[in-house]
């Protein structure tokens, strides 16, 4: 008799670099008869070699700075004959496939998954689970997006299974084909099964306790989120948290299904919940959850007097972004300004054309572009109807002589985003994150220690932020009534 209840776990890269790793990962999953479905990740970094995605990439496109392709190939077959040690896994035989098949053309997608796909085959041997294919369920259309009601309606098959093993990161194309989602997305295919067999939970396992509030490498030992809901937990992850993908919740909307982050190393500590809004626990801590960020953007700025009753004006600009394929990622504005806040590197090579056609299209009297701006997310559902976050979160900058050149606030208040230099960025996570952890006391203190310290240094010297202006055309265009 099949079991109701499953747990769905997932093992990220860093539990699968080497030998111990993925001893102990088949230890705490055995431990456990509910953890009868297992999703893995390709090998992680580890002392002695790269991450396995990365190596495969270099071997398709056989462009690595020191390796040939067949030093390459001797490589990936010591690493998995090393993992399959005590199973009668043949890596040799796996890897010679692999040759023929990059021989033979395969492609790019098909090469890089094998990673992927080995590392299940791998530990279907170690737990005796039996392996299923990814590309069996997991379905994309004809224009390469997810079918998300065929790859549930095939995962659902999986409960037919007393246990499963299943490589992530992958699917089938419309035409047969293998495809890939984006980096990360063994997240998304953990999700998928989850929501397929209607488990119990899922369980992310890594080498970290649960999600921090912030980014370890800024802030020294940063607290454990609790609880986190799933709106978050993609506020967070699109904002730079490498914990989840970024798309892995959505499959869960609805279903009550909780994935629980933990850390393989310490299995008997609690990490962090992800539960859908529904079921967030209405007290916790806080008004703010989690705050990240990330660096290297640029603001193109459009100036046009009236521009509030020219109907259709940010319809065609934005349409302007979408033909040279750049990504808006906010949008603030005012009554006669609008700025489009982008990733710096996806206007290498387009700026030009992209500005010719902003020009052409919208006729503004001004455009002015901006760089090396950082984004901060402060990020929390507990944020609504609570007065003073914003106050707070800009007068903890203030008191650190950071310029705010950003604020962009949506009505749903889950988060704010702050943009700001990029050489402030590390300072900036740390002030907010002081502000939103410390007692008022301790808070106080390191204010007055702040204004002492500068006091008695000299003045800094900060990098001079100013739009560069590319179109001057004033007066504007005659609107026909007075200005």
């Amino acid at each position: 008799m099949l079991q109701e209840k499953r747990i769905v776990v997932k093992w990220g890269g860093a539990c699968m670099r080497n030998l111990s790793s993925v001893k102990k990962a088949c230890e705490i999953t055995l431990s456990d008869q509910r953890r009868s479905i297992v999703v893995v990740s390709a090998p992680g970094k580890d002392d002695e070699y790269d991450k396995m995605t990365n190596v495969l990439i270099h071997l398709h496109r056989d462009d690595h700075p020191e390796k040939s392709r067949s030093e390459m190939l001797n490589e990936i077959e010591a690493r998995f004959a090393q993992l399959a040690t005590g199973t009668k896994f043949n890596a040799k035989r796996e890897v010679e496939k692999l040759g023929r098949d990059l021989a033979d053309g395969s492609s790019f997608d098909f090469i890089v998954s094998r990673g992927e796909y080995l590392m299940a085959k791998i530990m279907s041997e170690h737990l005796g689970f039996t392996f299923v294919d990814a590309s069996t369920f997991v379905r994309f259309d004809a224009e390469g997006r997810l079918n998300l009601q065929e790859t549930l309606e095939r995962a659902a098959l999986l409960c037919k299974l007393p246990n499963a093993i299943i490589p992530g990161f992958y699917g089938q194309a419309f035409d047969g084909s293998v495809k890939l989602m984006t980096r990360g997305g063994t997240d998304l295919t953990k999700t998928l099964v989850a929501a397929g067999v209607k488990a119990e939970k899922c369980e992310n396992w890594k080498d970290v306790t649960g999600v921090k509030m912030a980014d370890p490498r800024i802030v020294k030992n940063p607290r454990t989120i609790k609880v986190l809901s799933t709106k978050e937990m993609r506020e967070l992850s699109y904002m730079g948290f490498e914990v989840l993908h970024e798309e892995a919740v959505l499959p869960l909307r609805g279903k009550n299904i909780p994935i629980e982050v933990r850390n393989m190393w310490l299995p008997e500590e609690k990490g962090t919940l992800v539960v859908d809004d529904a079921y967030l626990p209405e007290h916790r801590n806080g008004a703010v959850i989690g705050i990240a960020g990330k660096k290297d953007f640029s603001i193109i700025r459009l100036e046009k007097r009236l521009m509030n009753q020219e109907l259709g004006f940010l319809h065609r600009a934005t349409g302007v972004f979408a033909t040279h394929a750049v990504n808006i990622e906010h949008v603030p504005g005012g009554i006669d300004t609008v700025s489009f806040l982008v990733r710096s590197e996806n206007l290498k090579g387009k700026f030009p054309a992209l500005l010719k056609d902003l020009e052409q299209t919208c006729e503004p009297d001004e455009v002015c572009i901006g760089h090396n701006i950082a984004l901060i997310s402060v990020v929390g559902s507990g944020m609504t109807n609570t007065p003073g976050i914003l106050a707070r979160a800009s007068g903890a900058l203030a008191w650190c002589g950071i310029n705010i050149r950003i604020v962009d606030q949506g009505s749903s208040e889950l988060s704010i985003i702050i943009g700001i230099d990029n050489d402030d960025y590390e300072a900036a996570i740390r002030a907010l994150y002081a502000e939103f952890t410390d007692s008022w006391m301790k808070r106080l203190f390191k204010k007055a220690w702040w204004f002492v310290k500068k006091s008695l240094r000299p003045a800094r010297k900060r990098r001079p932020f100013s739009f560069h202006l590319y179109k001057t055309n004033w007066p504007p265009h005659s609107s026909g009534r007075p200005v």
